[in-house]
């Protein structure tokens, strides 16, 4: 049975206390027949034994609800109790093994498609509950588009280790099987990410299943006519996939795969963005895109460069550019994109059912931006109201997660301007403004990516409802947010979110049954593609995307379940790997040694405290603990008060 907190209702259920107050409904007891499973439910007296087979056929999954029956004792033998007949109150159960809801077998494998960070964790989940499946990557290595083909080799996580592991599951050994600090850092490499998701797929065995350099090119929806006259049956429906192996690129090799369900996680960040400047041709310097090593960065030692871009791609250049010791950046924005220091990403992720608001992150960053004399109340990114108790933030990138950031700036080794560039001259830029930059001997351009439209060409789908292509529930096709539209905000690592996914996709899957309800509730949004927004079907807006999964977490008392232990589990995992002592005392450490590098490069500057001390964070943690209690005690209240109405109708109609 699962844990934690009953299920959320669509609407309020009798009491057992009210029931018998009317002569309308009845408890049913019933029991497995040679088990000691049973369930209790609570029926209107008038319900038949027909009505009661189809709604335990739809709880459970069954597909025939006429394999159930239910036998009564009748003097010394038993009876079997007829469709017909109202249903009597202590019955045994026959058809079902238990009560627990039957996974619905398909007559094919499972598919994964693309080995990143959700590809592999889904594999993982397959592998822990014997499913039979085959994973296909385009590329030669496992680690993803993301960690393959966008990311430099000094790229680093800018979140947090103890929350981008595969192995990451609550009900799987806790804590204990993640890695400590020692052996994966709190910000590790990328280097080091992937060789974690090599040893690890290895680990659990996900390399048999897995055919790497295979691009699958095609997808047919095959349906298979029925062979009786009973309604169809959900599995005749399955797909063959037509795969490519590129390994050898003179002999390339083709095949076909069939089967019945299909995972797939392309990621909203695929396609980079690439523009050209006017009077590039006469700029002189090196031009550049700031991924995929398409930049030297040795060469920017001492030198001036200028940086296109704020969003966390953007602050991953700026990092790397100091690093290689570079004389000046100039970051160029067009819009000014709010940046998350270290500390509050920390908080935000070690939270768990009460989740910060925004106002609370706003105020929590403010340390950070007081050095630089910024206020984040005043970003564009921010609606609040006149005292600044109540906010949201929107903005069309996601979080950059960023200490030295601010500290390239206080040290004066980067200047941002808040324009777009008009064109360029011999090593120098005219800006929107009216400023002119001179004496630039590099240009770095991270503007932002598209997702991947082969995709929805691939599936062949017009739009979406919820994960599924054109509606069709055996085929989830999901992304990460690239953008941030929210007044709360409860994670902003990989791994809780990708446990929440690899389990939700796989219950849905084995019960297909909890899919149709949820496509036939209506409340299930679609999405099309907005090619001029660089934006597929299966990648929503932040607020329309979570509403899909809030409905498909809410269909299920069994995901609500697993989701209630995750939410504790994302604290629980934080705090024994790195509690606030430990990553503050990191994130001091990398401040400093900053400082330092800055000197060692001729900044002659007096270094500035650490803004957010361990007092701080342990701050911020009482103030969303006290923020838990309130509305613990404002939602008992309104239980109380909504008992106490229902207490007085039911004595007002005795």
């Amino acid at each position: 049975r699962p844990v934690g907190p009953p299920p959320m209702q669509s609407a309020p259920v009798p009491t057992r206390e009210s029931r018998l107050m009317s002569s309308g409904w009845k408890d049913v007891h019933l029991k497995i027949f040679n088990s000691d499973d049973c369930i209790t439910l609570p029926l209107m007296v008038s319900a038949t034994v027909w009505d009661v087979k189809n709604m335990l056929a739809e709880m459970l999954g069954v597909t025939d609800p006429s394999v159930i029956e239910f036998v009564y004792k009748a003097g010394p033998s038993y009876k079997r109790h007829r469709n017909h007949e109202q249903i009597n109150t202590n019955l045994l159960v026959k058809g079902l093994r238990s009560f627990d809801k039957v996974a619905f077998e398909w007559n094919h494998p499972y598919c994964v498609i693309g080995a990143g960070m959700m590809g592999l964790r889904q594999a993982i989940q397959y592998q822990r509950q014997n499913i039979p499946y085959v994973h296909f990557e385009r590329m030669p290595v496992i680690g993803g588009n993301a960690w393959v083909g966008i990311a430099n080799k000094t790229s680093k996580l800018q979140t947090e280790g103890p929350h981008y592991q595969l192995q990451y599951e609550p009900t799987d050994k806790g804590v204990h099987a993640l890695h400590p600090l020692t052996k994966y850092g709190i910000w590790p490499t990328r280097d080091e990410i992937l060789a974690h998701m090599r040893e690890t797929a290895a680990e659990f065995g996900c390399l048999a299943n897995l055919r790497l350099s295979t691009e699958v090119v095609n997808i047919n929806i095959i349906k298979t006519p029925p062979t009786t006259t009973k309604a169809p049956d959900i599995r005749d429906k399955h797909y063959e996939l037509t795969w490519r192996n590129r390994a050898n690129p003179d002999e390339p090799e083709e095949g076909t795969f069939l089967c019945s369900c299909i995972c797939q996680f392309p990621g909203c960040l695929v396609v980079p963005y690439r523009k050209n400047w006017p009077g590039e041709e006469v700029f002189e310097g090196q031009i550049g895109y700031g991924f995929s090593e398409e930049f030297d960065y040795s060469l920017v030692k001492g030198e001036q460069v200028i940086i296109v871009g704020m969003g966390a791609f953007a602050h991953e250049n700026v990092r790397t550019c100091v690093e290689f010791g570079v004389g000046k950046v100039f970051n160029v924005v067009r819009r000014f994109n709010l940046i998350l220091p270290r500390i509050m990403c920390w908080w935000v992720n070690q939270s768990s059912h009460c989740m910060p608001t925004a106002a609370m992150v706003l105020d929590g960053m403010a340390p950070m931006y007081r050095m630089l004399g910024w206020d984040p109340w005043s970003w564009d990114a921010v609606s609040a109201n006149e005292d600044r108790t109540v906010a949201a933030i929107k903005q069309y990138t996601r979080w950059g997660v960023s200490d030295v950031y601010f500290l390239a700036i206080y040290f004066g080794k980067v200047e941002v301007f808040h324009t777009e560039i008009k064109r360029f001259v011999k090593r120098g830029a005219a800006l929107m403004n009216g400023q002119m930059l001179r004496n630039i001997d590099h240009f770095i351009k991270v503007i932002g990516f598209a997702g991947d439209f082969g995709v929805d060409k691939l599936h062949k789908s017009k739009s979406h409802v919820g994960p599924w292509p054109d509606g069709d529930y055996r085929r989830f096709i999901i992304s990460d947010q690239s953008a941030i539209d929210a007044s709360r905000f409860g994670n902003i690592a990989l791994s809780p979110t990708n446990a929440m996914y690899a389990n939700l996709t796989l219950w849905y899957h084995q019960h297909p049954q909890d899919c149709i309800r949820a496509l036939e509730s209506g409340l299930m949004p679609t999405n099309k593609s907005e090619p001029e927004l660089g934006s597929p079907a299966y990648h929503y807006a932040p607020r329309v995307g979570t509403a899909w999964v809030m409905v498909l977490v809410g269909a299920s008392p069994e995901i609500q379940a697993y989701q209630y232990i995750n939410a504790q589990f994302k604290q629980d995992s934080m705090l024994h790997l790195a509690d606030a002592e430990v990553f503050v005392k990191a994130c001091e450490e990398d401040w400093f040694n900053y400082c330092r590098m800055f000197k060692e490069q001729g900044v002659d500057k007096e270094w500035p405290e650490y803004p957010m001390p361990v007092s701080w964070a342990r701050g911020l943690q009482d103030k969303l603990a006290d923020l838990a209690r309130q509305e613990a005690e404002e939602k008992a209240a309104k239980a109380a008060a909504a008992a106490g109405r229902a207490g007085s109708a039911a004595a007002s109609s005795t």
